[in-house]
């Protein structure tokens, strides 16, 4: 209806269209600054999907707006290794982190007409909201004493965005940042295209048991296909 009715006060043309594909994601985590003794941290980014709708507004032959609305899985590996103790403490800690949410983009776009191709540079802001996932954690801690050596291992589950326990750092559920990339639109109607997402907002939640205060921010690259109607 909002569509609708700016489009017959302004006169300009606006079109929707679905879009679907998959993302690769991770996160910035400062690791270091949280932890005693990390000799070793890392997140290997993992493979997602999205769907969602667009609203291309144009106002002329080369520039126009496109709002969206996507939901999308995010997902990604960490891994982490502690030296403490002077060395007589290890801690190995792996885990996977899964979640999804609702992102809605406002980009401005530059269209560039070759042919049957339409080159598109977008460029703006996002805001996306969390809406559940899970954090998976598997630690192994070895100890040295004058008994000898002491293994102990545990695994457990928790909310993706819940709060932080001193162990697993928990994210708040509202994100902000920048999108952009850029796509074709095929004979007016077919789309491909690119995206990356760079978070701005510090989602990490403080605890006590961390060294100092959590840094965490997302990233991500979306791969899409669309149609436009």
């Amino acid at each position: 209806m909002v569509v609708s009715s700016f489009t017959a006060e302004a006169q300009m043309p606006v079109s929707l269209g679905v879009r679907a594909g998959a993302n690769i994601s991770s996160q910035n985590i400062n690791a270091e600054e949280l932890y005693e003794g990390v000799c070793e941290n890392n997140t290997t980014w993992k493979a997602g999907f999205l769907v969602g709708l667009v609203a291309d507004i144009k106002f002329s032959n080369r520039f126009a707006v496109q709002p969206g609305l996507f939901w999308k899985r995010h997902a990604y590996d960490y891994f982490n290794a502690s030296v403490m103790n002077d060395g007589s403490r290890m801690r190995i800690s792996s885990g996977e982190a899964g979640y999804y949410t609702f992102q809605i983009p406002v980009l401005a776009s530059y269209r560039i007409n070759v042919s049957v191709l339409e080159w598109q540079i977008d460029l703006g802001p996002y805001v996306a909201f969390g809406a559940g996932g899970n954090n998976k954690l598997e630690t192994t801690e070895i100890s040295l004493g004058e008994d000898g050596q002491s293994i102990r291992s545990y695994r457990y589950k928790s909310d993706f965005y819940g709060e932080s326990d001193g162990k697993i750092v928990g994210c708040g559920s509202f994100d902000w940042g920048l999108k952009f990339g850029t796509g074709f639109k095929i004979l007016g109607k077919y789309y491909v295209g690119i995206h990356y997402n760079a978070g701005m907002k510090n989602l990490g939640k403080k605890h006590e048991g961390f060294k100092g205060k959590p840094s965490v921010s997302n990233k991500s690259v979306d791969f899409s296909v669309g149609y436009n109607f």
